[in-house]
């Protein structure tokens, strides 16, 4: 569960937001928080077209597994298809974390850039949590990337 908040237009929001995290209109003041069940956080959409829906963590790989050592809710496995091989077994882990998105870099061979909104791209160090934004993109081994995006 989170602490959470609507906005006019009756989308959920962490209680303390200043503006909604999907409309962007300014969030009634003062708040009325309550708890609820963490809504789904977004999508990630990737260059292949493909679209994978935040509503529990991820694990990004050509043959993901859980990672060892996991607690928590089970993530969603996601196989990527990369022919080349660039894209590591396990690479990116992507982690929710009550209104958070966090993406950790799974040790992967070829590593994981992160350009977050306005900033210039960087290296994730593998086995350290990043969180992202709306509009980060996101590259693996240079070959496949996503965009991570808030829906209502």
């Amino acid at each position: 569960e989170v602490q959470a908040a609507r906005c006019s237009a009756g989308h959920l929001s962490p209680a303390h937001a200043e503006v909604c995290r999907v409309c962007g209109v300014r969030m009634p003041l003062p708040p009325e928080p309550f708890w609820t069940a963490r809504p789904v956080l977004g999508r990630l959409v990737f260059s292949n077209g493909d679209v994978v829906t935040l509503d529990r963590g991820l694990v990004l790989g050509r043959a993901p597994r859980i990672p060892d050592g996991h607690t928590g809710d089970q993530p969603n496995l996601v196989k990527l298809n990369d022919p080349t091989n660039e894209v590591s077994s396990q690479h990116l882990e992507v982690r929710l974390d009550h209104w958070y998105v966090l993406v950790v870099d799974l040790g992967s061979t070829n590593g994981t850039e992160v350009r977050l909104p306005g900033q210039d791209p960087m290296r994730l160090r593998p086995g350290t949590p990043l969180p992202i934004e709306p509009g980060t993109v996101v590259n693996l081994a240079e070959v496949l990337r996503f965009v991570f995006e808030v829906v209502a």
